[in-house]
């Protein structure tokens, strides 16, 4: 079975979101790019301070080292001398940038140690240590990184511009697949095969306008064919009515004179062709004026029809209370059962019995059956499957007119395969 293509707002959602990620993926490649120079100007200026540090470690006597870090501090560096045997700085895990200027001042600054830690003033500390003279010196740098504020804020208003573009885009999307959403529902709504003409809103857009009367156009095109097919159903049908009842007289009338196996033929062609006019009658009062008929209860009808039909097996569950047309519901059996005797094989089981969301109403038979394809054919009208079901006095009406009857009650005819642990059935589950 195929899938059920995607709708409009769907496709164009999706797109829209394919377009949002492949513009945060290019504005992150250009913000990289961006900040490169920042980035190399930011570890060059780093790079520079602690090799100051380290040449004036180096000219000064051990004695004055403290005194001369300590003039050399500023409110956001901190140099102090360890004592031996200090444990390892305790870095924590920091965002890329944070972790590829780490990396990157590692490189440039030989037998240094490059942590980032996060300090009491909830502030970034970047925490360089290195040893100089059989001394552990480190310098603790206090203020957020440069980059890593600006790679911040940008990466901020990137997702923020992204995530309004997308939104923005989204609403258009909606905007644009609204009206056809209100079109497709209320084409869902109409209750003709064709559809009723689509009413144009006050406002709507060119294109809407121009699929509301293109639809239009061709429903209307659709409902005249169909009248025009259904009166010549009917004005042919109605019209052979009155030869074959003289037909019928004049051949009642000379049985007589007839050997008995031409009379037998004779009847048969007439109850043939009265059957064919009564379908072409039936198919197109299904389309036109359905007669449903007085509401009646199911288990009495389907046991009379099982009394018209002696050679069908009723399975019926006597508790069913359901209530249906009489009109619709004697047809839709007598076409199905005719088509199971004619076209199945015995036994033919007519069962009632109550399922999870209501009742399954099936009528079952032990011939080949149909595959789903087929049964959907043999549901057009004038289709004839097969030359073995080209039997005298079958048009190909009597699904189509069983499938009518179906919807005009509520259900629609499904059909079970046959198996080789069940038999082939056609099947109307109808709410309880």
């Amino acid at each position: 079975m195929n899938r059920a293509p995607r709708s409009l707002a769907r496709r164009l959602s999706l797109g829209v979101l394919v377009v949002g990620l492949v513009a945060v993926v290019l504005q992150g490649l250009a913000m990289q790019y961006w900040l490169n120079p920042m980035r190399d100007q930011l570890i060059s200026g780093t790079v520079l301070q602690v090799r100051t540090l380290q040449l004036v470690l180096a000219q000064t006597p051990p004695a004055l080292r403290d005194a001369a870090m300590a003039r050399l501090e500023h409110s956001q560096l901190k140099i102090r001398r360890l004592q031996p045997g200090a444990p390892p700085a305790a870095g924590e895990d920091l965002p890329p940038p944070a972790r590829l200027l780490n990396r990157e001042l590692q490189a440039q600054v030989p037998g240094s140690t490059v942590t980032a830690s996060r300090q009491s003033d909830n502030t970034i500390g970047l925490s360089i240590r290195w040893r100089q003279a059989d001394e552990t010196w480190e310098a603790v740098f206090q203020a957020v990184p440069p980059l890593m504020a600006v790679g911040l804020t940008l990466t901020s208003w990137v997702v923020v511009l992204a995530l309004g573009a997308v939104m923005a885009l989204v609403l258009t999307v909606r905007v644009i697949t609204r009206p056809l959403e209100r079109l497709a529902a209320q084409m869902a709504e109409q209750q003709e095969p064709f559809g009723a003409p689509l009413l144009l809103e006050r406002g709507a857009s060119s294109e809407v306008a121009t699929l509301v009367s293109a639809f239009n156009k061709l429903s209307s095109q659709m409902r005249a064919a169909q009248q025009e097919r259904q009166q010549l159903l009917a004005g042919v049908s109605h019209d052979l009515r009155t030869p074959l009842a003289r037909l019928r007289l004049r051949v009642e009338t000379q049985l007589e004179s007839v050997p008995p196996a031409v009379a037998e033929q004779l009847d048969g062609d007439l109850r043939a062709l009265q059957h064919i006019v009564e379908q072409f009658l039936h198919y197109v009062q299904g389309e036109t004026t359905p007669r449903a008929g007085p509401l009646v209860p199911m288990v009495d009808l389907l046991h009379e029809m099982l009394a018209v039909y002696p050679r069908v097996r009723g399975e019926i569950d006597p508790l069913v209370e359901k209530r249906l047309p009489e009109v619709s519901l004697r047809r839709l059996l007598g076409n199905l059962l005719d088509n199971a005797l004619v076209h199945g094989a015995t036994p033919v089981v007519l069962r009632l019995k109550r399922v999870q969301g209501g009742l399954l109403l099936s009528v079952q038979d032990a011939g080949p059956g149909l595959s789903h394809e087929e049964f959907a054919q043999a549901q057009q009208p004038f289709v004839r499957l097969g030359v073995e079901h080209n039997t005298l006095g079958h048009c190909g009406l009597g699904l189509a007119i069983a499938t009518q009857l179906a919807r005009q009650l509520g259900g629609e005819l499904q059909v079970r395969p046959r198996t080789e642990t069940q038999a082939f059935a056609i099947e109307l589950q109808l709410p309880a």
